[in-house]
């Protein structure tokens, strides 16, 4: 099996390792990845963000020290879990874990709301684009100059154009996708069978092609063979937790 995702592979009973701040939920001993979010309430954590959970063998552990200290954890990954078993393997680590932290009064994602708001703020043309998949995404760009454009990535070049050049004129640059909506619906749909999704969303990177961007738990090789099965280039995967 070739794929560039397999240095990436955790699978059960693998050396594993993971890294973020480390807090007590609970009886859960947890670790928020860099860049995730801690709720609470009162002063209380009532919630996170998707954590890695920490088996804590090793009884000599002084987890009041590491408490909501950054740190690197390494063990071995057993049903999803992260085992530390040996006070060596959790160390903590010289810079803080960028955490946000947040009262409990806005604690759900609105995510896919904020999503279809968007959709039908689109003028109707656009919309409909959008909704045939024949148009991935239009955007406005200005290099600073006033020199103002309108980039639509498209499916359907000729269709897009001819719809959208009425609302913008010389100012439109159409671009070809590589990929179908179609592709991208079948890629998210594999990842959201996982059971591993810590996030996800779509973004466009510096060659104006879109990719999913996913960020997992961690990526068992069962998920590998699944992804093979699409171009790489059209996929960002990020794990939460990495070979040890």
């Amino acid at each position: 099996m070739s794929s560039p995702w397999l240095p990436l592979v955790v699978d059960e009973g693998q050396p594993a390792r993971a890294e973020g701040l480390l807090i007590r939920l609970g009886h859960a001993v947890l670790l928020i990845p860099d860049g995730g979010t801690v709720v609470t309430s009162d002063s209380e954590i009532v919630a996170t963000s998707t954590p890695v959970e920490l088996c804590v063998v090793d009884s000599s552990i002084d987890l009041d020290r590491l408490e909501s200290q950054a740190v690197v954890a390494q063990g071995t990954w057993t049903d999803r879990k992260l085992a530390i078993d040996e006070a060596s393997s959790l160390i903590v680590r010289p810079e803080a874990a960028v955490v946000a932290r947040r009262a409990n009064d806005a604690a759900s994602s609105f995510t896919g709301q904020a999503l279809h708001k968007q959709l039908r703020c689109r003028p109707p043309v656009e919309r409909s684009l959008l909704e045939d998949g024949h148009l991935l995404d239009l955007w406005t760009a200005d290099r600073g100059t006033g020199d103002e454009r309108h980039i639509a990535l498209a499916t359907d070049v000729a269709k897009a154009r001819a719809a959208l050049a009425p609302l913008f004129g010389e100012s439109l640059v159409v671009i070809e996708s590589r990929w179908t909506e179609g592709v991208f619906r079948e890629i998210e749909a594999v990842l959201g069978e996982s059971g591993l999704v810590a996030s996800s969303g779509r973004e466009v990177g510096a060659d104006f092609q879109m990719k999913v961007a996913v960020t997992l738990l961690h990526l068992p090789t069962r998920l590998v063979r699944r992804l093979e099965q699409f171009p790489a280039e059209a996929l960002a995967l990020r794990v939460l937790v990495m070979p040890a």
